[in-house]
């Protein structure tokens, strides 16, 4: 029975829609601008298919549970397709034709519709794979083929909504893209014959189907073994697959099905990466030994481009470029330990130079859940405010998180769990989790449509920073954040003396503290930085924040001045009786306001832990003088050193 999404109010949801500009660091560059939080769904949402002008994708509500829906990025055009799956709702897979969809649902029904909402289910078969078993569905041209529960294959002709079998006995299918790849009417799949008992085993091979016939391409490990074709690529008008740990490529013939083996390299190529709307390079991708190839589809035409790169990962492609990231250890400014940071890379296509773009917090999730809009690649990570929306351009500013609407601000608790959609006429689908009014976070997702197309305002700062505090040794200066034309969620500091930058693991903060060159750095001082009168201290204030690329500004350059003369004269007095279970306690001029005081207590001329004006006798002390100095530092004066006299020798 047909099922149909009519006009009706009792199937209209909440329809929210705000706009929220999003600036960027230059006027010309094409950035999104505008977020539509306009239909609450819950549940996850999967990366859609792109039919018709639209994106469909499963979704749910709190009425009709999982149903197909379509949206082209507006909220008035962004609606539920079906109203009562029923039993189908529990979950499907969409997959089109030209001018169809199919629906294939988790019962392992088939359903065949188009954008309107009217789906018949599709007859003549008894049902697909369920569960655990491989499973395997795809399109040639406009016929929809699959195989059934028996192994047998299927096709749907155009026009037709009852199955028509062409082929028996072909099944126990692998996949790891989850379609055939086609080339010149063929698609391509692993399967395996259950024909006459006399006929050879041959295990788990190439095939080919036009949706009429199937027949063998090659068998690529002669006898009982299996040669277990996947991943299968159609790049250059030939076909890409790999069997075991190997790269093999097909023109669809016997004699034209061979491994592939670049020039000079290693033979552990395990998979291959397409350029969009090219057939003239491609990438090859060595898992074991972490190594990149660029190819024009040949062995003497390929070459390494990346060596060894550890945690070498595929993110996103676009026409002209690939994106890769890598792991790297970097230092922790918590202590003498590491912390993996994944590094995004950019691959020029025509060179095969790579450039490095950005560091990134944490690995990013790519592959088939990143979107290309042109140049632009959009995908899934980490940021300072929790699980979100990146983008990037192939430069180190272009590359930022996105806003995710409802989670603005610092990181709740738990994962967001933002879900990327995919890209419809160059705008970006995503749905992530809101903010109730109370601050927790909902199980209803908003769903966003991010514009790429239109321009957008420039982030700067309207008041630059300005530093302020005691521009002497013996000092510390702070600086503020500015004002922006925006407002950001997150500032980095950047110190520099004498145009050189300080490093940030100690010296990343709005404030700076100052110790005279030369003398000896004790306890604290370690984190203080050493300064002589003359030299220029000056701030650059990185401000950052979902929705637009870091942008920075400098604040104006202050020079450090002579320390003033010591204030204050006198000694150090220690009051108490040097005895076992005594405290003494030391005396000296009061200091000024603003100055820090440093106690070092000897005992018998060797220094003792104790950090205070107060020490407490021990046995350990007894027989020996105490004595202790008192340093005081005023800011922006000499330090004023106050020596006391030695005790008696300390009595039991």
């Amino acid at each position: 029975m047909p099922h149909h999404l009519a006009a009706r109010a009792c199937c209209a949801l909440v329809l929210l829609v705000s706009l929220l500009a999003v600036p960027s660091a230059q006027a010309e560059e094409t950035l999104p601008v505008e977020e539509r939080a306009f239909t609450w769904v819950s549940g996850s949402p999967v990366m859609g298919v792109p039919f018709r002008g639209s994106l469909y994708f499963r979704a749910s509500d709190r009425v009709h549970g999982q149903q197909m829906w379509r949206s082209d990025g507006t909220p008035e055009g962004t609606a539920m397709v079906t109203d009562d799956l029923g039993e189908r709702g529990g979950g499907f897979s969409l997959y089109a034709t030209t001018d169809r969809l199919f629906m294939v649902t988790v019962g392992g029904q088939v359903h065949v519709g188009d954008e309107t909402g009217q789906f018949e289910r599709v007859t003549g078969f008894d049902g697909l794979p369920t569960g655990d078993e491989d499973m395997i569905v795809g399109t040639i041209g406009d016929r929809f083929v699959f195989a059934d529960r028996d192994h047998a294959l299927y096709a749907v002709d155009p026009g037709l909504t009852a199955a028509r079998r062409f082929s028996p006995g072909y099944g126990q299918f692998e996949f790891s893209s989850g379609t055939m790849a086609v080339l010149d009417g063929w698609g391509y799949f692993a399967g395996w014959s259950s024909g006459p008992s006399d006929s050879p085993y041959r295990g788990i091979e190439l095939y080919r189907t036009d949706g009429v016939t199937t027949e063998l391409v090659k068998d690529l490990r002669p006898g009982p073994d299996s040669g277990t074709p996947h991943g299968f690529r159609t790049i250059g008008g030939r076909v890409w697959f790999s069997s075991g740990p190997t790269l093999w490529t097909t023109d669809g013939t016997p004699e034209g099905t061979r491994r592939f083996a670049a020039a000079s390299g290693p033979g552990d190529l395990a998979s291959t990466v397409e350029l969009p709307g090219r057939t003239d390079k491609l990438f090859l991708l060595s898992d074991v030994h972490q190594r990149l190839w660029l190819s024009d589809g040949t062995a003497a035409g390929s070459r390494e481009v990346m060596r060894e790169q550890s945690g070498l990962t595929v993110l996103a492609a676009t026409a002209r470029h690939l994106y890769v990231t890598t792991t790297t250890d970097r230092p922790s400014p918590l202590g003498p330990r590491t912390e993996a940071q994944r590094l995004l890379w950019r691959v020029d296509a025509a060179t095969g130079r790579p450039a490095f773009v950005a560091g990134l917090p944490d690995a990013p999730t790519g592959g088939s859940y990143s979107a290309v809009v042109g140049d632009l690649v959009y995908f899934t990570g980490w940021s300072d405010f929790g699980r979100v929306l990146w983008r990037t351009d192939g430069t180190t500013r272009g590359t930022f998180p996105l806003s995710r609407g409802g989670l603005e601000g610092p990181t709740l608790g738990g994962d967001p769990d933002l879900s990327l959609l995919g890209a419809i006429g160059g705008r970006v689908l995503v749905a992530s989790h809101v903010r109730r009014s109370d601050g927790s976070v909902s199980d209803d997702r908003q769903l966003q449509s991010i514009d790429t197309t239109r321009p957008s305002r420039v982030r700067a700062a309207t008041t630059a920073p300005r530093i302020t505090g005691t521009a002497r040794p013996i000092g510390e200066l702070t600086v503020s954040r500015g004002v922006w034309t925006t407002a950001p969620n997150l500032y980095r500091y950047q110190w520099f003396r004498n145009g050189v930058a300080l490093d940030p693991a100690f010296f990343g903060g709005p404030r700076l503290a100052l110790h005279p060159d030369g003398q000896r750095v004790q306890g604290e001082d370690r984190h203080r930085l050493f300064v002589r009168p003359g030299d220029r201290i000056h701030a650059v204030v990185t401000a950052s924040g979902i929705g637009s690329p870091p942008a920075g500004a400098a604040s104006a350059p202050v020079v450090i001045a002579p320390l003033l003369p010591a204030a204050g004269r006198g000694r150090a007095v220690i009051r108490g009786r040097p005895e076992v279970g005594e405290r003494l306690t030391v005396r000296f001029p009061a200091p000024t306001r603003g100055a820090r005081v440093f106690y070092r207590w000897r005992v018998g001329g060797q220094r003792v832990p104790e950090r205070t004006r107060h020490l407490r006798i021990t046995r350990a002390f007894v027989g020996r003088q105490v004595r202790v100095q008192v340093d005081v530092r005023h800011p922006g004066r000499a330090a004023v050193h106050f020596l006391s006299r030695r005790t008696g020798p300390v009595r039991p």
